[in-house]
């Protein structure tokens, strides 16, 4: 008791902080915008194809590769490789999680980034999507 009045007789009173936030876009031209809205959509993708992700879904479910069982209580990992090699899969599995949220997130990321550029000046933005410009109507000439 005596440390806690003791904290709070010493303790600050006035804080200067300076909020520093990734949402402060000030000072940035278009070039860094657009690159500060591609980077998250690229910065994903590693953590899609790692082996407990999408290679362990496409290629432990199969013959194609395989985390031995050692026998011991180490290696087992709780039975999701065996189980998934059998094809014994549930929605709850880690593995199937993990790889439907990094993909989620991917896509996620990708249509901010789609949506953000088409606002953006750069020359090296697009202006609208490739589909966008195919379905455009042409004036015969």
């Amino acid at each position: 008791m005596i440390c806690l009045i003791g904290i709070s007789l010493f303790s600050c009173t006035k804080l200067n902080e300076q909020v520093l936030d990734e949402s402060s876009v000030t000072g940035l031209n278009d070039k860094q915008l657009g690159e500060g809205l591609l980077a998250p959509t690229y910065n994903v993708l590693p953590d899609i194809f790692l082996h407990t992700r999408y290679f362990t879904l496409q290629e432990i479910s199969t013959d194609e590769a395989i985390l031995p069982y050692r026998g011991g209580t180490d290696w087992g990992d709780n039975g999701i490789y065996l189980s998934m090699h059998r094809h014994e899969t549930v929605s709850t599995d880690p593995n199937v999680q993990a790889t439907w949220t990094a993909i989620v997130t991917g896509l996620s990321r990708s249509v901010t980034a789609i949506m953000a550029l088409k606002t953006n000046k750069d020359a090296n933005a697009p202006s609208s999507s490739p589909k966008q410009e195919a379905c455009a109507p042409t004036t015969p000439s």
